[in-house]
């Protein structure tokens, strides 16, 4: 047991209620400079795809290796980065155990990785290069990895016959209770292993709830959340006397299918107009609400046929359309892009387009929580924070959100001293809508080997933050070295919200603000040897490898590093 940290500490209470803002710490996870771990002497990686964060700040990464030892047959791997140490999760070559017979992998292509490191992946078997599985890695021995299979392509799966096994898998979603979820058989199905096993969960033939009738004909690939909720999007039959068939999103638990929205019925918030078309990737949060792209036809004003619809407030209604006025701006939005983003609050993030003559300026990303004002966090021409002379924002290429309201955006930049080469940047949006710059196209870095490289690219996946506002990505140097890399934006000190009781869900979520809160639950996490006080690999400092990168254990280490951020309000 650790001493009691509040007798400790309890007189640094200087500054609270200061903004929560850090300069990012950039760590290095995996470089070309590096050999591969449990490999010889001379081989090395060499390049990197797919990088993605785990709740606790675990990296999940595909990595090709080259060398004299590494043959053209094995040198795709897959790897976690946890516990500040690489771990290699899988290999081509690798056998996956399929029924009572093992396959060799070829591919370790869409990767996944929960809060609890369990990795799921959809991968090509050598047997037949058009022949995929879905695999759970296992590690045996340190050099014996095997891919447990949970659905294999002519395989039999359960709701189908034995003289008609599986065809075709779709992208599977993992959950933080290591559930799957996926689409398969042409599309006409979609399997779950919510309940321990896999079963099917629905099928083509199916009646489709809400319709007034229709059946279920084909199923785009569900997503789902942290109880197994399922949401998906399917296509429907024709209503009576048309030929075109419908399509519609559903949620799937363990009490059957319920209807969201489909095709021909009314769109809320659009007088007299119906869904022209749903967005093919609905989101579900952990609580259960669901968010969509939607376009409309018909109704009284043809200026707002397309938009955001959530249930977050209990029944489903539009989050913004176009027409409607656009926050921060006072002018109109002209478009709502079909991109967004939707997190357990019930927060919504998303891009659109303004209506205005100047086309310089009409575009940017908002902020939309469940309950407060819409924030505009950043807009086309905003010049781009830390940025020396004229460097302004141009195009918003991606972005993701995380469950405290923090964001990160994949921008354009340009302007007098926004070149071709320096002309990307990847930006940390906080929980008070401030802006700060983590890593630009041009900037100068200097790995653990000692080089210091320029960058050349910046490349970020569909799951790059996790609610700590640690961020990971991939860079490309210009001299061909490249890595995968995480920084931590975001203030370590700002871990819990103020002023709520401590059975309230929000509790241990950030609020923007570094108070007393924070230090009663880190300090608390803390002396529980919780992962979350986790912050930093011990015998560090600021400027060497694994500064601000989880190391596995929860240390004095940790104490400190949360203490320097919290007793100078992270500024």
């Amino acid at each position: 047991m650790k001493m009691h940290t509040a007798r400790f500490f309890g007189a640094l209470t200087g500054l609270l209620g200061a903004a929560a803002h850090a300069a990012p710490v950039v760590n290095e996870i995996a470089t070309t400079d590096q050999l591969v771990p449990g490999f010889s002497n001379s081989d090395r990686f060499s390049r990197f795809e797919g990088a993605s964060i785990s709740p606790l700040g675990s990296v999940l990464f595909r990595a090709v290796l080259a060398g004299p030892n590494i043959g053209a047959d094995g040198n795709d791997t897959l790897w976690v980065w946890s516990g500040g140490s690489l771990h290699l999760t899988l290999r081509e070559g690798d056998e996956a155990h399929i029924g009572n017979s093992f396959v060799p992998i070829s591919t370790t292509a869409l990767a996944s990785i929960n809060g609890s490191d369990d990795v799921v992946l959809l991968s090509g078997l050598d047997a037949d290069p058009t022949r995929t599985a879905v695999l759970t890695p296992v590690t045996l021995s340190a050099s014996t990895r095997v891919g447990a299979s949970i659905a294999a392509e002519q395989t039999p799966v359960p709701g189908l016959n034995y003289t008609d096994p599986l065809d075709g898998i779709g992208a599977p979603a993992l959950n933080g209770a290591g559930a799957v979820a996926f689409s398969g058989h042409r599309r006409l199905g979609i399997w779950s292993t919510r309940s321990g096993a896999l079963e099917r969960v629905t099928r083509a033939g199916d009646r489709a709830h809400g319709t007034g009738g229709a059946a279920f004909l084909t199923f785009d690939d569900p997503a789902q959340n942290g109880s197994g909720t399922l949401v998906f999007r399917a296509m429907i039959t024709p209503e009576s006397g048309s030929v075109e068939p419908r399509w519609g999103i559903w949620t799937q638990d363990a009490d059957g299918t319920h209807r969201q929205a489909f095709t021909t019925e009314g769109a809320q918030g659009v007088p007299d107009a119906t869904f022209r078309c749903v967005g093919r990737s609905p989101r579900i949060n952990n609580v259960g609400q669901v968010a969509f792209f939607g376009m409309t036809e018909g109704g009284s004003t043809p200026d707002n046929d397309s938009g955001i619809w959530s249930t977050r407030d209990g029944w489903l209604r539009e989050v913004y359309l176009e027409d409607d006025w656009a926050p921060g701006t006072g002018l109109r939005f002209e478009e709502i892009r079909r991109d967004f983003a939707f997190n357990d609050a019930g927060t919504v993030a998303f891009a659109g387009e303004l209506r205005m003559g100047d086309t310089s300026r009409n575009s940017g990303v908002w902020i939309s929580p469940s309950v407060g004002p819409t924030k505009l966090v950043a807009r086309e021409g905003n010049q781009l924070p830390g940025a020396a002379g004229d460097v302004q924002i141009h195009v918003f290429e991606q972005f993701a959100l995380n469950n405290a309201n923090q964001a990160v955006l994949m921008v354009r930049l340009r302007g007098a001293n926004a070149t071709r080469t320096n002309s990307d940047a990847l930006v940390f949006v906080d929980t008070d809508g401030s802006l700060e710059t983590v890593v630009r196209t041009g900037d100068p870095l200097t790995l653990a080997a000692g080089a210091t490289r320029v960058v050349e690219s910046i490349r970020v996946s569909d799951s790059p933050i996790n609610d700590r506002g640690t961020v990971v990505f991939e860079l490309g140097f210009t001299d061909g070295a490249s890595g995968v890399f995480t920084a931590s934006p975001g203030c370590v000190a700002d871990v819990a919200t103020e002023g709520v009781p401590p059975d309230d869900p929000r509790y241990e979520r950030p609020d923007g603000r570094v108070t007393n809160a924070d230090f009663e639950v880190f300090t608390a996490w803390w002396e529980a040897d919780d992962p979350r006080a986790d912050l930093t690999t011990a015998d560090t400092q600021r400027g060497t490898p694994g500064y601000g990168a989880p190391d596995g254990d929860v240390t004095a280490a940790d104490l400190n590093y949360f203490m320097n951020a919290w007793t100078a309000g992270c500024q």
